[in-house]
This record gives structure tokens, sequence and C-alpha cells, in this order.
């Protein structure tokens, strides 16, 4: 029978994706049901070997967005990819991603995004590497920064859009930031160790959404992890953002009153966090390498219009993408970036070369244009890559969440 790509029918299939879950991820029955209610079923993709039988692999669709050059850019991010081990060997996991990917195109959305569990298979299908995951951990007590007497409380419900109106003015200027969609903040606010608390910092200051007559111009979402045997804990933080050098010096501070009785504070994130330079002391951070995340271009006209650029470029490429799951988006293209704007149209020379592995790592920026070329995921003269780079250029820094 031919594998069927279809959406997930919770009346007639929970039990069989349940499954598929349990044995992929090694996780709980329970765990999984409740994960599966909180996701929402409508994004919840199979693949079945029939049309009309028991699912044999499961993907879930996050939809959001990621940053670049400040404006976001849309993405469908990708989970919970499953195959039933006695389906296993047989190319599955390709065709639901190849399915999954033609989807993704059909609705005109640029990219997509993954956290991959095997970077072969998904490398496969068009995806390269594009940014980076990192457990960045430092003794609470060595946090010395001076807040001054900014006030901070906890957050209430009321406090959401204004958090989320922060968290946007945080992340615009950060490639590959999320624009998060309710599943992101659902993640930060009860990760699946256990919700958090959250604190917020307010002040006057120029950002949208007032609360309460004040700003939130800085936020945290932590938790603590008691040690049974030693008595103390660590701060687990999910979540930490701020507008202004006050309320990201207040929220250190903060955290490091808990130095009394918490060990060590822990959070993931890219290379690097950008309230960490605040820290007086850096020595005492350890960096832990998590995995990789990436990202595959579905649509290289959206994406290459959807994305800001500085606004002082005017630049020109002329490239030619080979991509053998979406041919839609094969063969030569022009690239053009003037005040601050982008398209991408057929026709041109062909200067440059690449897959859509290629082209995805020089859209992310986690390697430059030049390096790629290096690495044999570009092909072409020094001119055009240096217009590639100027276009797409290298942001090794990052801020991505885990999803």
């Amino acid at each position: 029978m031919p594998l069927v790509y279809t959406s997930a029918n919770p009346e007639q299939d929970t039990e069989a994706v349940v499954r598929v879950l349990v044995h992929a991820f090694a996780g709980t029955a329970e765990g999984v049901r409740e994960w599966l209610a909180k996701s929402g079923w409508e994004n919840l993709r199979v693949v079945r070997d029939g049309e009309g039988a028991t699912p044999i692999a499961t993907l879930l669709r996050i939809p959001m967005a990621h940053y670049y050059g400040g404006k976001p850019v849309k993405t469908v991010g990708i989970a919970a990819v499953g195959v039933a081990p006695e389906a296993r060997g047989r190319g599955v996991a390709k065709f639901l991603m190849s399915e999954g990917l033609r989807e993704i195109a059909r609705d005109r959305c640029a990219l997509s995004s993954l956290y991959p569990a095997t970077t072969t298979l998904y490398r496969r299908v068009g995806y390269e590497q594009a940014g980076t995951n990192f457990e960045h951990q430092y003794p609470v007590d060595s946090i010395a920064v001076k807040g001054d007497n900014l006030a901070i409380r906890a957050s209430t419900a009321a406090d959401l859009p204004a958090i989320k109106a922060c968290y946007e003015a945080f992340a615009r200027n950060r490639d590959g930031a999320l624009d998060r969609g309710e599943y992101i903040w659902n993640r930060k606010m009860t990760p699946r160790d256990g919700p958090c608390s959250g604190f917020v910092v307010e002040e006057d200051a120029p950002i949208p959404d007032a609360c309460d007559g004040r700003r939130i111009t800085g936020y945290v979402f932590l938790r603590q992890d008691r040690n049974p045997v030693s008595g103390r804990h660590a701060v687990l933080v999910s979540d930490i953002a701020a507008v202004t050098t006050r309320a990201a010096r207040r929220l250190l501070a903060f955290i490091g009153e808990f130095g009394s009785m918490a060990e060590n504070m822990t959070f993931l994130c890219g290379q690097i966090h950008p309230l960490f330079p605040l820290l007086d002391e850096p020595r005492g951070l350890t960096v832990k390498f998590k995995e990789y995340w990436m990202l595959r271009v579905t649509d290289v006209a959206a994406a290459v219009a959807e994305r800001g650029y500085h606004p002082g470029l005017s630049a020109e490429v002329h490239i030619d993408v080979a991509d053998e799951v979406l041919p839609q988006n094969s063969g030569r293209w022009v690239l053009r970036v003037k005040g601050g704007v982008g398209s991408a149209e057929r026709g041109g020379r062909g200067d440059l070369c690449c897959d859509t592995r290629g082209l995805a790592a020089a859209f992310g920026g986690l390697l430059t244009a030049t390096n790629l070329r290096m690495l044999g995921l570009l092909g072409g003269s020094d001119d055009a890559v240096a217009a590639l780079q100027a276009i797409f250029p290298g942001n090794p820094v990052g801020h991505c969440d885990f999803f």
C-alpha cells in the first residue's frame, strides 16, 4: 500500500499516535497525552500505511516566525517526528518530512526550522545548521551586578501582553530569535519539569503596551530545583529579557539575591545571552554545547522579501538553486536589496550555485558565505560570494528558543 500523509484524527488515532511518540522519545503515555492536548491536534500530521490505516509516523507543526534583519520571517517549526519501531528502515521518515515540506510550501510559508534528533535525515531533505543551543551555568552567589532601587514584583496573568511586547522589543533585532506563538510561550511559563514563577520590572520607558500606567521593561521566568541532600537549590531560568540597562541589571541582581541558598543559575540559549556581558566576573560562567538548530528555505521569494536588511545596503546576486524536494525553488534567481527591502525574481546569470542546504546556511548566518564556500555548500566567484555575504551577513551569536 502507498504511504499517505494526512492530518491526525484524535477520535481514532490517539492510541496509535501515543504509541509512536512513546517509542520515539521514551516518555510516558500519560505525558504524551497531556503534551498533545496542549500542542493542538490540528497541528499534528501522520503517515498511514494506506488510506485510513493506523498511523505509523507523526510530525507536529508549530507556526511562528524567526526575526531576521529586524523583521519576522514566517516559519513552521517541526517537532515530534517519530516512526513506529516496526515501520523503521523503510524511508517513512524521509517521506514524512518531504510531504511536510510540500505542505509548508503550499501555504507560502518562507521557512521551516527544527531541532534534529539526527542531523542526517534533515540534511537529506534540505535543512542545514543555522544556530546553536548551549547550557549556560553561573554561580548565583558570584552575581555581583549592582541594581538600583528599581522595583520588581511577581507577574500576573494581566501582565502577559506587556511581557510579550517587552520580549518582541528585545528579540526583534537578534537574528534567529523567535517571534513566538502560544506553543513557545506555554513552554516558557510551564516547562516540562514544572511551572515557573514570573517577575517583572517596570519603569517609564518608550516601549509599547503600558501596564497600570507604567511599562514592563524586563522580566524573568524561573524555577527552583532543590537538592534533597544538601538542601540547597538551582535557579533554572526559563526566560529572561530586558530592553533597558536598568532593567537588565535589576534582573541579574534579583537572581543574585537567591545566593544565600541557591548554587547555580542555569539557562539555555545561543552562544551568549545579551544580558550576560553585565556579569562582572565571567570566569565563573560554564557553557556546555547542547545541539544545533536547523533551517530550511521553503519559499525562496518569500524568504528574501520578508526579512529586513540594512537601509544603506544596495546589492545584487545571481544565484542558481537546486531543490530536489521542492522543485519550484530550483533554478536561477536574482536577489536584490535596496533601501532595506529585498526581492527575489526569476532569471539571471547563476553566478553563484548552491543547494537548499547552502541557501539555508547562508540565510541563517551561523557561518558566512565565504566559510560556506570553503565547506563546499556554495560555489561561485569572490564577487558573487561577497554579494551574498552582504545580503545575508553572518551572525553567530543567535538567540533561539528550544522547541
